[in-house]
């Protein structure tokens, strides 16, 4: 279609000059868009492209680059805008040549169309995308022709688009040519109107230079010409369509006067003036006809050769008549002026001509053809004829073949088969459009087809491919859909469902439905998909791949027969072509697994699971992803007996295969628990569980993996979890508590493990585990305590647990002094991080008051009470009357209040003990005092005082006083602090560290100052003073005891735990203290005896004055006399430390002894054995006996230890209590029964004795237990064996394991078992056979996958059995193994199938050596082939494929098969192997026909007779056509039909299989070489006498159609060919004619029938040797292209090679066929052809 547009407007020369200027100005003027308006016909499209022409070639200030688009009313498929805005978008694109950013814009707008965007949704986006690009262009003038086309309100948006962009893009005009609009333009457009004026001249040129151009008028002047151009001008009122109309009426007068009269007669109106024209053309001339309604119903203009082929096509006749004549000359004879020819394309004169006859077209009211018309045809015939033209010059001229394919042609084989035929490309891509268009088509009802185009429409593939290929980029989505589906209906119409054209293009429209992305299932994919399996075999390529497409484009899985089915055909498809492990099969057989769980058909789901998680794990282990995913679908799905199953068997492989610290062997064991929970089975779960943590143990105690330690803490954890759920409280705190000791035993601090420590104590926390939770918080807070971390927000939080923890012993006497003073660490540190309360600081303020009432310590009280209230009612120490509670707590301070005053009155503090009465009982009561005026006058005071006599002055000193103590009484902190200072200041010898009298009370103040704000340094510095007062002054200021008792408690406790003191002066202090409570009281005082258990206290921690320490604390214990409550914890704290001393210094006197004899016994009897404190002193003093190291004293300990150890175990429930008190009595405990209670004080033992770990001990004895528990129950209950030999045996490794002999008891009952169900009372086994299994068993029973190991073992046993003779050893193996293998789901794997086909080979003599006595074979034989059945029932229940096994291996299978006469698995086998044969491309064609034989031979076997005849048939068929009649194998397969014919009793047909090898012997096709002549006489001989013998079994009686004289005539031939042969003359073969004779001697010997396989020759793979199988197919006259005959012509060269796949191929619709007769099948055999004759 090249020179489209010049042939459209050919401008005549100097025309449209007149518009320079216009064009000029708008160039360069302000406007960006310009209309280029005028009337119909008025020279527009001519003066766009004169505009376009000449600003392109404009250089300077007035140069454009133009992008010119030309509306073409004649090609239907540009009248809209999308071919607008994509014809700009690709001129564009040329000039922007490696913009990214267009062409990502571009890309965008296809992928649209992808995704099924409408026309005009798609011009918006090519709009979008120009609109990004124009900016980059240089000075660009974009002119769009013929707008009008579109229609008002698409021209209108076309306009306001340009507008738009223009206004945009400064660096572009645009010019829009379109007729007079009717409506106002956008804005700033500038409108210019052609008028008649302008054309005037124009017009004139046009007409003179086209009278010009006429031959008849050539001989005119030139000033006649020219006159009669002006008058046309003049008379066309600026019509350029009614000059050129008018030229061509007067053109067609022959004289001047005529013409003359003419030009005067012309009608002014232009369709009258087309009419008169019309009028000078025959209608009713058939080429006239034709021209106008092919021109007319044309979607673009025709060239010359495609109106040449449309004159020749003759329809009715379905031919081609060739035409001589030029075709322009005959267009332009028929049709005249109406049409011109341009570059060889046909056009009307002008778009007038071609609206009026439209117009005249459409009149018509019916299809008469009456002459009464306006017009000699309906408007509907025209398409109804270019569509059945189309379709039969296709049909008759297109001898391209193609396969059906699920793809689309490339664009290279389309211009090949366009270039080979003229009308090929326009005939392919419209003729549905025209088919459309017609009269025929009558949606939506069913559509009139005509027998003509039934007859036109070509059923042949490759127009299918042509036209899907052609729709899919012509036209948009939606639309190439519609056409194809209109295509797939005609052809139904016509064809019928079941054809390949149909097929083809059901196929196109999934393809071309396929493109839009946001469709919903492509249901075209299954049509195609079941008609394709019509079709062609059940296994063909494109039935899977259909298939495959539809299941792809399916979203959303909904329960249709459809979508199961399809999944179901492709699984079973690739499950034989490929195996059940293909990844493609795994893939599809994933996706019906999904499908059934979407539909909720659980079942179904499940059972594909369960075989694709057997697959996955032989394909890729247990613990692969791929398989783990299966797993997890699988626990959704399944029921709990195939979950359970399968849980066991992932748990197993993950016990032998992963390492113990593998998440994934955690999680496993997680699921399998919690499965067995759900089945009830408690201790088979806790079995498991035990097992893990015992692992897990183990390998954190070997490992300093900080992963490994957290994964042992969360399977901890998880046991606990477990415990708790089976009620077994008790249990789970002891495990927790054990956790916790090992943890606290590490040297080591991390974050980790107090994370680890946190996670115990919580746990044990919401247990209710009181006393073990509070020793977990304890040991936390001294961590946080060391390290300087008490402020932080997890120390607070464990000071809030410890405290709730402690809330239940501190209340009670069983409280320590740890305990306590943890307590108060906490009170303190919350002190410091707070400056209000809380409930933790409730609860521990009032357990430290509890605490200390019961111990008479009120200094603590004091402390305790009044740090609380300073923080929550300040106001109730100081006596104000402003006393007022705060809300929260108000029942608590009031409590807490009464305390602090009861220990004010207990330590004689009368007044401080009436200030607190007095807030407490003024508590509701509110005072206003004017205290800022006092302190005013007292500051006033002083400072007069110091002016007048200084600060030392003793009145100053009393005023000072006066104001520092009402400061603070006020509780002016601050102010107070500052006045004590200076009286301490101005009073304060430095030299001697001391301070006067006075000054003593004001440094008092000042340290309880200093120690409320925690100012210890300052509170230190101060407390040094007053003591070093004391010690040089004390005598001179009378300081009394209570003083020195005051300052000394405050004193040494801020030096001991809140600053850095050496110990030497902490000592010093103590040791002055004790002299000074002598001096004043005497040795044996209470409060002497309190100061020398501080100073012993402070000794022991130093070595050289521990032997001092030792002696205080025997002084206090033998001079403490007093009965007082206070003094009874003196004791108690010196007899402990006592004890602690002597046993680190290893004393072992007397002493010693009764101590711990005397507080074991008072503690025993007041709180039970197994009391911590008990405990203690039994440790001490055992110790104390065994370092004596005499007969007499270690029989003393063992005996006390063994009574208290006793009586533990039998009274004690607690099991933290078992575990500390296991942990001072280590010894073993041989001869009690232990329960699992007492499992603790065991662990504890063995803990302390071997140094073990506890998790690693607890766990190992609680496994031991529960084996031997759960072993002992399976057998009493007499479970099944698979069940017994798991648990016995992991009892007998684990004992094994530990060095424990008695697992060979163990073992033994396994044994026997073991003999009992498998082996049994078989007394043909032999026992030594028995055991080498049994032993194979053990050593593969701890391995994944143990009975595939088994099996693969005992496989190498057998042949290595087999090979050294020993053939009852081999096969008592293989009989156990069978046995076994029952237990264990027999043989449902590949693998174990695989396995189990081997050793029948090895039973059956293939393979290994071969017995000499018959009994044993005989024995062998029958047990290879139960085998073989089981393993066959196996492979069928998991659709096993046996292709997958090697070739040799299912030949020898075969022969097994055939031996054993097993003909139902033979023929499942054969039949498998035979379908296969495609797929299969290694296997030569002599082993496929061999296969077919033996399927042929199996079924004629079993009684299958006619299926296996047919079969034969075909590939007899198949062999003559592509080895040749002749060939070894073809004549050998002919024999076979021939005698199973005779065997059937067809002795006509048996001769008929004679008499044609015979004939082809005689052929002159025959190939000289394919025979020699020796050959062609055994053939002969054979052949002739087997024809006798046939005959003669059929009564002497010849085929109905024939007589004897053919036979003869047929004998004497082959005679006269042969009888150079020896053979033959040899023979001595009887003539014909002497047949008949021989009847009533003949007697039926069964000889000729078929007698079936011999022996031991059922194997298929068979040596050919060299010989040589020649290709027969070159004799035939077929023509042969692309691997098909088609229509007899043009056959494939001489000595071209014929493949394997044309010797294997099958024909489609019949089971198992070779080839049917008159079907060729190519190298898919996809695709049958229909062959003219055979």
């Amino acid at each position: 279609m090249s020179g489209r547009i010049s042939s459209r407007h050919r401008r005549a020369e100097f025309t449209c000059e007149w518009a320079t200027k216009r064009v000029n100005d708008f160039a360069r003027g302000k406007n960006s868009l310009l209309v280029l308006s005028g009337k119909e016909y008025s020279g527009k499209s001519v003066l766009a492209g004169w505009i376009a022409e000449r600003i392109s070639n404009t250089r300077g200030r007035l140069g454009h680059d133009v992008i010119f688009f030309d509306v073409d009313p004649a090609l239907k498929e540009q009248v809209h805008p999308v071919s607008i805005a994509k014809g700009v978008a690709l001129q564009a694109f040329d000039r922007l040549v490696g913009d990214e950013q267009f062409y990502r814009a571009l890309c965008s707008v296809i992928h649209a169309d992808t995704e099924g965007k409408r026309p005009h949704e798609l011009a918006e986006l090519l709009w979008v995308a120009l609109d990004k690009a124009l900016s980059k262009l240089d000075k660009t003038m974009l002119i769009v022709d013929g707008c009008e086309v579109l229609g008002e309100d698409e021209q209108y948006s076309l306009l306001n688009r340009l507008a738009g962009l223009t206004s945009k893009h400064t660096n572009l005009k645009t010019i829009a040519v379109s007729r007079p609009l009717t409506k106002a333009p956008p804005r700033h457009t500038k409108v210019w109107t052609i008028e008649k004026e302008d054309t005037l001249r124009d017009i004139q040129s046009f007409a003179h230079e086209r009278l010009s151009d006429y031959p008849s008028l050539q001989a005119l002047p030139h000033s006649q010409i020219h006159e009669f151009a002006e008058r046309i001008a003049t008379a066309s009122n600026g019509s350029f369509a009614w000059a050129d109309v008018a030229i061509e009426v007067v053109a067609q007068e022959k004289t001047l006067t005529n013409i003359s009269k003419t030009m005067d007669g012309l009608p002014k109106n232009l369709k009258e003036l087309i009419n008169r024209l019309v009028s000078t053309v025959d209608l009713s001339n058939k080429d006239a006809r034709a021209s106008l309604a092919w021109m007319l119903a044309a979607q673009r203009p025709l060239l010359l050769d495609e109106v040449k082929n449309l004159f020749q096509i003759d329809c009715s006749a379905l031919q081609i008549t060739e035409r001589f004549n030029d075709p322009e000359e005959d267009v332009r004879q028929a049709c005249g002026g109406l049409v011109s020819v341009t570059d060889g394309i046909l056009r009307f004169r002008s778009l007038a001509i071609r609206h009026h006859l439209l117009e005249l077209a459409a009149s018509v009211k019916d299809f008469s053809n009456s002459s009464k018309n306006a017009f000699p045809f309906h408007i509907a015939e025209a398409p109804y004829d270019i569509c059945l033209r189309s379709l039969a010059y296709i049909k008759l001229v297109l001898d391209r073949t193609y396969p059906i394919a699920v793809e689309f042609l490339t664009q290279e084989q389309l211009i090949e088969v366009f270039s080979e035929h003229s009308f090929l490309e326009y005939s392919a891509r419209y003729w549905m459009v025209h088919f459309r268009s017609s009269p025929m088509h009558q949606y939506p009802k069913e559509h009139k087809l005509t027998g003509t185009f039934k007859s036109c429409l070509p059923d042949v593939v490759s127009l299918a491919r042509i036209e899907g290929t052609c729709l899919r980029a012509q036209y948009d989505l939606h639309e190439s859909c519609d056409l194809l589906l209109l295509c797939v209906k005609l052809r139904r119409m016509v064809f019928g469902e079941e054809t390949q054209s149909v097929l083809q293009t059901t196929i196109n429209l999934a393809m071309t439905r396929q493109r839009l992305l946001n469709q919903d299932t492509n249901v075209y994919y299954y049509e195609a998909f079941k008609l394709s399996r019509k079709l062609f075999s059940e296994e063909s390529e494109i039935s899977l791949i259909c298939a495959r497409q539809y299941i792809d484009s399916v979203k959303t899985m909904i329960k249709t027969t459809e979508i199961e089915e399809t999944l179901t055909y492709i699984t079973e498809v690739q499950r034989r072509q490929y195996g059940v492990s293909h990844d493609t099969t795994i893939f599809y057989m994933r996706r019906l697994a999904e499908y059934y769980l979407a539909i909720k058909e659980t079942t179904k789901a499940s059972n594909l699971y369960i075989e694709l998680y057997e697959v996955m794990a032989s394909k890729y282990g247990y613990h692969h992803t791929e398989t783990e995913s299966v797993y997890h679908k699988l626990t959704t799905a399944a029921t709990k007996e195939q979950l359970a199953q399968i849980s066991k068997k992932q748990q197993t492989s993950a016990e032998k295969t992963l390492d113990v610290d593998d998440t994934r062997r955690m999680t496993s064991t997680k699921d399998l628990v919690n499965q067995y929970e759900q089945e009830k089975d408690v201790e088979k779960a806790e079995e498991v569980m035990v097992n893990y943590w015992r692992e897990i143990s183990e390998k954190s105690r070997t490992s300093r993996d900080v992963k490994v330690q957290e994964q042992q803490v969360d399977v901890t954890m998880e046991y606990v979890q477990f415990l708790q759920r089976q009620n077994r409280k008790e249990e789970a705190t002891t495990i927790l508590n054990g956790l916790y000791l090992e943890l606290e035993k590490s040297t080591s601090y991390s974050d980790t493990k107090i994370s680890w420590i946190q996670r115990i104590g919580n746990e044990l926390k919401s247990m209710g585990s009181t006393s073990a939770s509070r020793g977990v918080f304890s040991y936390l807070w001294s961590y946080y305590r060391s390290t300087g971390q008490q402020t932080t927000k997890e120390a607070q939080t464990v000071a809030k647990s410890l405290s709730e923890s402690a809330s239940s012993t501190v209340t009670t006497t069983s409280s320590t002094d740890e305990q306590v003073d943890i307590l108060r660490e906490i009170l303190e540190t919350n002190t410091l991080t707070s400056q209000t309360v809380d409930q933790t600081t409730i609860n521990t303020a009032q357990q430290l008051i509890s605490a200390y009432s019961r111990q008479e310590r009120h200094e603590e009280i004091i402390e305790v009470t009044r740090d609380v209230l300073q923080r929550a009612w300040p106001s109730v120490l100081t006596g104000q009357k402003d006393t007022r509670l705060t809300q929260s707590f108000s029942s608590e301070m009031v409590s807490i209040a009464q305390k602090l005053a009861t220990s004010y009155m207990r330590l004689s503090y009368v007044e401080e003990a009436s200030t607190v009465m007095y807030g407490i009982f003024a508590a509701h009561y509110q005072t206003v005092y004017r205290h800022n005026d006092a302190l005013n006058i007292y500051q006033s005071l002083y400072e007069t005082l110091v002016s007048v006599y200084g600060a030392t002055h003793q009145q100053t000193i009393s005023v000072t006083y006066e104001k520092a103590d009402y400061e603070l009484k006020q509780n002016r902190r601050k102010q107070a602090l500052a006045s004590y200072e200076m009286i301490y200041s101005s009073l304060k010898d430095s030299k001697s560290e001391t301070c006067s009298k006075e000054a003593i009370h004001a440094a008092q103040s000042m340290c309880s100052i200093y120690e409320k704000e925690q100012n210890w340094k300052a509170a230190q510095s101060v407390y040094h003073v007053l003591w070093q007062t004391f010690l040089q002054k004390g005598q001179e200021y009378n300081l009394g005891i209570e003083f020195v008792d005051k300052v000394f408690d405050r004193y040494l406790y801020i030096l001991e735990n809140k600053t850095s003191v050496d110990f030497a002066t902490r000592r010093q202090l103590a040791l002055d203290y004790r002299q000074t409570r002598i001096k004043y009281y005497g040795q044996e005082n209470e409060r002497t005896i309190s100061a020398t258990l501080k100073l012993a206290q402070l000794n022991e921690k130093d070595e050289k004055y521990k032997a001092d320490a030792i002696a205080m604390y025997e002084a206090i214990l033998s001079s403490n006399k007093s009965t007082a409550a206070s003094m009874f914890s003196v004791a108690a704290t010196a007899r402990r430390r006592l004890a602690h001393l002597y046993s680190e210094m290893s004393v072992t006197h007397e002493r010693a002894q009764n101590l711990y004899i005397d507080e074991f016994e008072v503690v025993r009897n007041k709180s039970g054995v197994s009391h911590p404190d008990a405990l203690f002193w039994l440790g001490l003093l055992v110790t104390c006996l065994k370092k004596r190291n005499t007969q007499q004293d270690s029989k003393a300990a063992t005996e006390r230890l063994q009574g208290v150890s006793t009586e533990i175990l039998l009274q004690e429930n607690d099991t933290s209590r078992l575990y500390e008190a296991s942990e001072s009595n280590i010894t073993s405990l041989k001869g009690k029964t232990l329960t699992r209670r007492s499992f603790t004080f065991v662990v504890g033992f063995e803990e302390g004795i071997s140094g073990g770990q506890f998790s690693v001990i607890m766990s190992e004895l609680m496994t031991e237990s529960i084996l031997v528990t759960t072993f002992n129950k399976q057998k009493k209950s007499n479970a099944s064996f698979d069940v017994i030999l798991s648990t016995g045996n992991r009892l007998r490794v684990s004992l094994k394991n530990k060095g424990r002999q008695d697992y060979t008891t163990v073992e033994k009952e396994i044994f026997e078992i073991f003999m009992d169900k498998v082996v049994g009372k078989n007394s043909q086994i032999d026992n030594s056979a028995a055991r080498q299994f049994f032993d194979i068993v053990l050593a593969e029973l701890d391995k994944d996958s143990h009975d595939l190991n088994v099996l693969r073992v005992t496989l190498d046993a057998v042949t290595r059995a087999f090979n050294e003779n020993q053939f009852s050893r081999g096969y008592s193996l293989a009989f156990i193994a069978d046995k076994y293998m029952h237990h264990f789901d027999g043989f449902r794997s590949q693998s174990k199938i695989e396995l189990a086909l081997q050793i029948c080979l090895r039973l059956s003599g293939r393979g290994t050596r071969k017995t000499g006595d018959k009994d044993i074979e005989q024995k062998m034989s029958q047990l290879s082939g139960a085998l073989l059945q089981e393993v066959l029932q196996a492979a069928k229940a998991i659709r096993f494929s046996l292709i997958s096994l090697p070739l040799s291996d299912l030949n020898l299978l075969v022969g097994i098969l055939g031996q054993t006469k097993n003909y139902t698995d033979l023929e499942w086998i054969l039949h498998d192997l035979w379908s296969a044969r495609h797929s299969q491309t290694s296997w030569p064609a002599t082993t496929v026909v061999a296969i077919g034989r033996r399927l042929v031979e199996c079924r004629f076997s079993m009684g299958e007779r006619s299926s296996a005849l047919d079969l034969l048939e075909d590939i007899c068929y198949n062999l003559r056509r592509v080895w040749g009649p002749l060939d070894k194998t073809t004549v050998e397969m002919e024999q076979l039909r021939s005698q199973m014919y005779t065997s059937l009793g067809q002795h006509t047909r048996a001769m008929g299989v004679h008499e044609d090898i015979l004939a082809h012997l005689t052929s002159d096709e025959l190939d000289m070489d394919q025979v020699t002549g020796k050959e062609e006489a055994d053939i002969a001989v054979r052949h002739v006498q087997q024809l006798r013998l046939a005959f003669l079994k059929n009564g002497a009686k010849w085929p109905r159609d024939k007589d004897e004289g053919v036979y003869d005539e047929l004998y004497h031939i082959v005679a006269e060919q042969v009888s150079d042969q020896d053979a033959w003359r040899n023979a001595k073969v009887e003539d014909v004619n002497k047949w008949g004779a021989a009847v009533k001697s003949f007697k039926d010997d069964g000889s000729g029938a078929w007698r079936g396989v011999p022996e031991g020759q059922w194997e298929f793979m068979a040596d050919d040797g060299k010989y040589k199988h020649i290709n027969a197919m070159k004799r035939r006259s077929a023509r042969y292209s692309s691997g098909y005959f088609v229509n007899g012509t043009n056959g494939k060269s001489n000595g071209a090679a014929v493949s394997r796949d044309d010797v294997i191929a099958a024909p489609t619709g019949k089971k198992d066929a070779a080839v049917t007769k008159g079907e060729f099948v190519n190298i898919q055999g996809t695709r049958p052809v229909q062959v003219n004759g055979s």
